[in-house]
Formats: C-alpha cells, structure tokens, sequence
C-alpha cells in the first residue's frame, strides 16, 4: 500500500479539533443518558506518538495514535483534569486541501465526519 507525502499530514489544530470532536460527542451522550449537562472541555499536551498514512479513494488518510491531557469544567463548578488519555484518530485531507474528515473504520468499510 502507498504511503501518503508526510509533508500534508495534519498539523495540530486539525489533530486537537478531532480528538475534540470524538470527546464532545462522548460526553454529550453521556449526558443525555445520566440527564445532565455535557463538562466543557479544554485538550492540552496532545502528542503524537505515530503516524502511519495510507490512501482511500485517492485521498491521504493520516492515521495517528499518541496522547493527549484535558480539563473538564463541568457546570455544578468542578473540575477535573485527566492526564495522559491515549487516543487513535484517522483523518483525510479532502481534494481542496482545506478541510479534513475525521474516519472510523466499521464492519462495513469506513465512516466519515466532517470536522469543525
């Protein structure tokens, strides 16, 4: 399998809002099961530990693994930082350049989610 150029792989803006993506859409159905409000969230020390890449359709596919810290200020005031979260993210560089989706592989082929 082609490896895709390293040199367009995602910088860490791209990397924090899909790792972001994935928590907020954990915690917010989270909440709705327990019936309460979702914690903000607030992602630090994101470090990329591999990087491995591949094509799908034509397009690059960067697929990173590393670890990341988050505060989570939820409503009733507390806070709570959680340290060293590992996590494992697939994103595609779209045709334009300039927006990336965020993938999970499921039983049928790969899921795709445009990123904020």
């Amino acid at each position: 399998m082609a490896k895709a150029p390293r040199e367009f792989a995602p910088d860490g803006e791209v990397i924090q809002r899909a790792i972001a993506t994935k928590l907020q859409s954990h915690y917010q159905q989270l909440s709705q099961t327990i019936n309460a409000p979702p914690p903000n969230l607030e992602l630090k020390n994101i470090q990329v530990k591999k990087l491995d890449s591949f094509f799908l359709q034509a397009l690059p596919v960067y697929h990173l693994q590393g670890t990341y810290d988050v505060v989570l200020n939820f409503p009733s005031q507390r806070t709570e930082n959680r340290r060293r979260n590992p996590f494992e993210v697939y994103l595609q560089r779209q045709p334009e350049g300039k927006t990336w989706r965020s993938l999970e592989k499921n039983p049928q082929g790969w899921r795709s989610q445009q990123l904020p």
